[in-house]
């Protein structure tokens, strides 16, 4: 089945995005190889709608806005914070970040209710993430849904993904997501673009250049082409993703940033 770029779906939350929006972006350059400071990123402009960001006074993530181009509100998240680290995230329902020392272990997804529906797990191997699992949970329990196993780079940024779905009672395997290059600048998308919302430095240092895409057997089914452009500051300003996977036309989502 042909990928989707973004993530858009949680439990008990359906964001139908169907409007899309364009404004001008600063002159790209080239950026200057390791030379780049991450920035805070205000807004991003996907090709159906618009995400909107804000930060306390400490620097912190404070809110994130999903709009249509009109401006019309599709959902609003809230951050909270506790020792330094994020604790709770509000959208009427609620995620829930746990955590074992510096490392995050554990997203909930509650409803508005309070009701435990989804969560997900992580386990570390010298302090990366190696394995994320998730969970469907109803009253007799959670229930094995999903797992990906990361591989790495020498440098930080993910190599490969594998990704499993929990089927009869076991876990089979659906495909695999190679990322062999890499661009030098900050990666600021990724943590904007899945659900639950996870802090940045659980995603790769860098942006991914191209994603290969391989069925369970390891047949290659795809790829994802990621061209960007640069502000004079070497941030990323633009990103055009060309999806091209046999039997479909090519398909390219244009997103810009904006700081």
């Amino acid at each position: 089945m042909k990928p989707k770029q973004f993530t858009r779906a949680i439990p008990a939350l359906l964001l139908l995005l169907t409007v899309a929006c364009s404004k001008t972006v600063d002159t790209p350059v080239t950026p200057p190889p390791g030379t780049v400071q991450p920035s805070k990123i205000s807004k991003i402009e996907f090709d159906d709608n618009l995400v909107e960001a804000s930060y306390d006074a400490n620097g912190n993530l404070s809110t994130v806005l999903h709009k249509l181009a009109d401006g019309s509100l599709l959902q609003g998240y809230n951050f909270s914070y506790s020792g330094g680290k994020l604790s709770e995230v509000g959208f009427g329902g609620k995620w829930k970040y746990i955590y074992n020392g510096p490392l995050l272990t554990k997203v909930e997804t509650h409803t508005a209710a309070g009701v435990l529906k989804y969560q997900v797990e992580f386990s570390y191997t010298h302090n990366r993430i190696t394995e994320k699992t998730e969970y469907l949970v109803s009253s007799v329990g959670p229930r094995p849904y999903m797992r990906s196993v990361y591989a790495y780079h020498s440098n930080g940024n993910v190599s490969r993904m594998e990704i499993y779905q929990f089927v009869n009672g076991y876990w089979k395997k659906s495909e695999e997501i190679h990322y062999p290059l890499y661009d030098t600048s900050p990666n600021i998308l990724k943590q904007f673009e899945n659900y639950p919302y996870l802090p940045a430095d659980l995603f790769p240092v860098n942006n991914p250049l191209k994603e290969v895409y391989y069925d369970d057997l390891g047949t290659k089914m795809g790829e994802v082409i990621n061209e960007y452009t640069y502000d004079s500051k070497g941030r990323p300003v633009t990103r055009k993703a060309t999806h091209q996977f046999p039997g479909f036309p090519d398909v390219v989502e244009v997103t810009k940033m904006y700081y």
